[in-house]
């Protein structure tokens, strides 16, 4: 019961820190794209006074005379799309990056740990696991056949081997082979997974420096 508690607090927590990532890139990327967008088409609305008001116009005016007003105005509905995907990205790396510094973290690793050591007791390191693809397929029929690995922990090791290098491991040394391997997969998501908002800040620079300079072409 009391780890079942637990289990509840530690993913509460997770999902919060999470959502809020979500919610500041969405929220603040759409703002900004919005307020851009209002004051880059009001700042050129002379563009299509007299003609009609004809989007033709308006479209080749801003593509001549003003390109980063262009750009803020058209690009609109891409600057949006872009900051729900990057929030997508950052709230599943943010997840999983803080699910495996949890306790629950410890438990994929045991299923992990798990898996290598009965590789390892039917002594196919040096005659069947001689690449990285070859140890990926053992290692993910392993935790398939584990009736304790659940399927969130069986995604992390398969993401987790999909991603780390093992180009420098030797597979013919089977000696201290599977804490080696260990301790790349933790070290992959310590640091490689380890989220980070600086997309979204370059993102939202890249705006401001096009509004300021939209500002100064008229």
């Amino acid at each position: 019961m009391n780890n079942l508690k637990e289990s509840l607090k530690i993913a509460g927590e997770i999902m919060l820190k999470s959502t809020f990532k979500w919610v500041l890139i969405v929220f603040l990327g759409s703002f900004f794209t919005l307020l851009s967008f209002l004051v880059a088409l009001f700042w050129n609305l002379d563009l299509i006074i007299g003609e009609e008001y004809k989007f033709a116009s308006f479209f080749y005016g801003l593509l001549k005379e003003n390109i980063p007003a262009f750009l803020l105005v058209f690009g609109a509905p891409i600057f949006f799309i872009v900051y729900v995907v990057m929030a997508q990205k950052v709230t599943i790396k943010n997840t999983t990056y803080l699910l495996m510094r949890s306790k629950a973290g410890d438990y994929v690793t045991q299923v992990l740990v798990s898996a290598l050591e009965k590789m390892s007791s039917k002594h196919q390191w040096s005659s069947n696991i001689m690449n990285k693809a070859a140890l990926k397929m053992q290692v993910l029929r392993e935790i398939k056949d584990d009736p304790n690995a659940s399927g969130i922990q069986r995604s992390i090791i398969r993401y987790g081997f999909r991603k780390i290098d093992l180009e420098d491991v030797d597979f013919k040394n089977g000696e201290n082979l599977s804490e080696k391997l260990v301790d790349k997969f933790k070290l992959f998501f310590e640091e490689m997974m380890k989220p980070t908002l600086m997309y979204f800040w370059i993102l939202l620079l890249v705006q401001f420096i096009l509004l300021i300079s939209s500002l100064f072409l008229r």
